[in-house]
């Protein structure tokens, strides 16, 4: 495996729960294979489609295949400031034809189970 440097945020395409790994897109790196062992902290949620992650990336083997590692699911508000880094940066990608704001989606994943105060 090669690191490949910083921190990327993308969109989860889909997620075998049952199997344990998927794919996300990135506007950064495109499309990224996900293994639920990249988390080193689980999430307290099954992964599913749109929630947002934040991930380090390295490429696999001779394919140069890009594989997450050190993922985090943006569930609480701690990840707001990873969110807020999307301001100013690309922040949409496309599944399915359809695209999506990663800005918009997190905010909404990170305060779905806030309180209202």
């Amino acid at each position: 495996y090669t690191a490949i440097e910083g921190t990327a945020l993308g969109m989860i395409d889909w997620f075998d729960n049952t199997k344990g790994y998927g794919i996300v897109q990135s506007p950064m790196f495109g499309t990224v294979f996900v293994h639920i062992r990249s988390f080193p902290e689980r999430p307290t949620v099954l992964l599913q489609r749109h929630q947002i992650i934040s991930f380090r990336v390295e490429t696999e083997g001779n394919d140069g295949r890009l594989r997450a590692r050190s993922s985090r699911l943006l569930e609480h508000a701690k990840g707001f400031a990873i969110l807020m880094s999307l301001l100013g940066q690309k922040c949409k990608v496309t599944i399915d034809r359809e695209s999506c704001c990663l800005l918009t989606y997190g905010t909404v994943q990170l305060f779905a189970d806030q309180a209202e105060r």
